[in-house]
């Protein structure tokens, strides 16, 4: 039996690092975590693993494996997406989407200590959104198209999340069911929460996905009523009024404005045999749409994020401040952008060889993390050489004249040639009569550039070659260049050689890609 290393902030499950717990459950603590990748890409996830107690019982292995494998068909933003499952040191551990957010039942607790009901409106919309959430997971199908029959089986306030943004989202199959899973529940064990649970579910029946419609029904009574359909005093009390004949108080009974459409559709839920309920979360959803449509606008995603931010705002300081704490105690801050980061460059005026910004000093650079408290939460990435590099380099303003220099000489060069190639082929080396005067400047720049430019005909002395004595008959163009290597002036003696820079400018090369 493998010895399982304990989890603790900093340590590493896979590309992965624990940042700190964040909930437990009877079969798992789900922990804030970070993924890595190139380029300073940082993304925070939610990484769930089995409680060290159940790692090595083989019943909670494959009820673990059995979520993994459900959870990561279900494709829909009403549902917490399943990013990853893997294995380290004999660790099971499955990777979701982070959700900056808390469940609907610490927003229930929140609004009734503020002794206050819950809006109704609010209460509609996230129920609706869960069902088509819901009804994602239901409609899954396997890589033959037929259908894999999962039923979440633990449907509950605490497994609704509401993010402060206003996302409504499913979460935790954990005891999810399919038509393909192996063995069944055994007699007398549960799986999911009793006060939501179906009577086909607390008396060990065959499920289906009117089961998940039962339990979202007791939801909504106790979201909209304030008051639990079933409860009895103890467990074994709760359970009995499930199974057996006992009738829900109408809605309407215990608040006399409670709509009367509402109460339809919530007493069909909670209907004892399974053919008298809705069919399918879709049809709950449009009849919930309906009854929504009696009560005014319909709910926007901004109305049901200031609900949150209201009631649990306190709440969302304290995790943030805690994650920040824990994200600065292991040296990394922390991002849940699932974008690439932003790279601040300098301006185009700066992208020289000498320019710290510069592709050739990419893999010298530094990177400055800098946590950003927006809501983006996204890091600002800063490219700059070692103070070393830049102290290297000569400064741009020392390279300007040289190089000027010696784009002149290149200039004057290639007009020499073109000349001297040019009387070779009319068969005279007799240059052409001086017009330059004596007193002018013999300076190479400015030579080449009265010769560039002069027309064809009224080249300056500057740029001919001397006159000499006809040359052999076999003499060639190629040949005749050469021989006039040295620049000559005006008066028959070479120019001045250009000064040569002291400094030659870097190469760029290549460099990284920076991921764009």
């Amino acid at each position: 039996m493998t010895t399982l290393t304990p989890l603790a902030p900093g340590g590493h499950l896979g590309r992965y690092e624990l940042l700190t717990p964040i909930a437990q459950g009877g079969m798992a603590t789900v922990w804030a975590a970070r993924q890595s990748g190139l380029h300073g890409f940082r993304k925070t996830v939610a990484l769930k693993t089995m409680l060290p107690a159940l790692s090595h019982d083989p019943q909670f292995e494959r009820m673990f494996l059995a979520e993994a494998r459900l959870a990561m068909r279900v494709h829909h933003p009403n549902v917490v997406e399943t990013l990853d499952l893997g294995e380290d040191g004999g660790q099971l551990f499955l990777v979701m989407e982070w959700v900056d957010g808390e469940s609907l039942s610490m927003l229930m607790k929140a609004v009734e200590n503020a002794e206050e009901r819950f809006p109704l409106r609010l209460a509609l919309a996230i129920c609706t959104k869960a069902c088509r959430g819901l009804h994602a997971a239901h409609e899954v199908t396997d890589d033959d198209d037929q259908p894999v029959g999962i039923v979440h089986r633990d449907v509950s306030p605490q497994n609704v999340m509401i993010s402060y943004d206003g996302h409504v989202k499913v979460v935790d199959f954990g005891v999810a069911k399919s038509q393909t899973e192996l063995g069944a529940t055994q007699v007398g064990q549960f799986k999911g929460k009793v006060p939501y649970m179906a009577p086909e579910q607390a008396a060990g029946e065959a499920i289906d996905r009117r089961t998940d419609i039962f339990a979202m029904g007791t939801l909504l009574y106790r979201l909209t009523t304030g008051k639990h359909p079933f409860i009895g005093g103890t467990e074994g009390l709760t359970i009995a009024n499930i199974v057996g004949g006992v009738t829900p108080t109408l809605p309407s009974h215990l608040h006399s404005q409670y709509p009367v459409e509402l109460e339809k559709v919530v007493m069909r839920c909670l209907e004892k045999e399974p053919a008298k309920r809705y069919s399918d979360m879709a049809k709950l959803a449009q009849a919930l749409d309906q009854v929504q449509l009696t009560l005014g606008t319909p709910v926007a995603d901004d109305e049901l994020s200031a609900c949150a931010k209201r009631y649990l705002g306190d709440m969302r300081k304290q995790r943030r401040t805690a994650m920040r704490d824990a994200a600065r105690a292991l040296g990394w801050a922390l991002a849940t952008s699932d974008s690439l980061p932003r790279i601040s460059m300098p301006g185009p005026h700066s992208m020289t060889p000498s320019s710290p910004s510069s592709p050739s000093f990419a893999s010298n650079s530094k990177v400055s993390f800098t946590p950003s408290l927006t809501g983006t939460g996204s890091l600002s990435h800063v490219v700059s050489a070692p103070p070393s590099a830049r102290r290297q380099q000569p400064p741009r303003r020392n390279l300007l004249l040289p190089l000027a220099l010696l784009a002149g000489a290149a200039v004057g060069g290639v007009v020499l040639a073109f000349v001297v190639s040019r009387n070779g082929n009319s068969g005279t080396e007799t240059a052409p009569p001086a017009v330059a005067t004596p007193q002018q400047p013999a300076s190479a720049n400015v030579a080449t550039q009265t010769a560039a430019a002069a027309p064809q005909g009224e080249r300056p002395a500057q740029t001919a070659a001397p006159a000499t004595q006809p040359g052999p008959p076999s003499a060639t163009p190629s040949a005749q260049s050469s021989s006039h290597g040295a620049k000559p002036s005006s008066h028959g003696r070479p120019l001045p050689k250009p000064t040569e820079p002291t400094s030659k400018p870097q190469s760029w090369g290549a460099g990284p890609d920076l991921g764009f």
